[in-house]
């Protein structure tokens, strides 16, 4: 899944004054993330909103190719990657599945990082702006997991005992 995390409006509220030390500051927020992993390249030198804008057009214009390598590595596939966004403050993030915190580890970032860098980099772009973070994956997802079926059937038991309870006081 590749989504947008902000719609293209957005570049018109943007005061240019800010641009200064503009890639500095948005990963400096993003650390302040607790789910933060890591973050991998830099946002180019940008001097105002209309080259935010053309840079996030950029970005995006590789999604297609991006979601179809990313693919074999979503949770969908088993893999750990939970979702994929592009943010119109110029970086894409990359999701991880929160589920596998102690399994993910910075071989994991840096080979899913190589790929999409790759990708780029046939383009003429190095150095891609990339966030990588903890989100918790769809409960439909998860369903399917054994450690859940435990817990459904230990409900349904619950369930069941209530209902033959009501039964003996009514």
């Amino acid at each position: 899944m590749v989504a947008s995390e902000n719609n293209e409006e957005n570049f018109s509220y943007i005061n240019d004054s800010i641009f200064s030390d503009y890639g500095t500051v948005i990963f400096e927020d993003l650390e302040n993330d607790p789910d933060m992993i890591a973050i991998r390249g830099t946002i180019p030198e940008i001097k105002n909103s209309e080259e935010l804008k053309e840079w996030d057009a950029e970005l995006r214009g590789h999604r297609e190719n991006i979601g179809s390598l990313i693919e074999p590595y979503m949770t969908s596939n088993d893999g750990p990657v939970v979702a994929l966004a592009y943010n119109s403050d110029g970086y894409m993030r990359v999701y991880l599945d929160k589920y596998l915190e102690t399994e993910i580890n910075d071989t994991t970032i840096d080979m899913l990082y190589q790929i999409i860098e790759e990708e780029y980099e046939q383009e003429g772009i190095d150095n891609v702006p990339v966030a990588f973070i903890f989100r918790y994956r769809a409960i439909e997802t998860i369903e399917k997991e054994t450690y859940l079926s435990g817990f459904s059937s230990l409900l349904c038991l619950l369930v069941i005992m209530c209902l033959i309870a009501l039964k003996k006081y009514n």
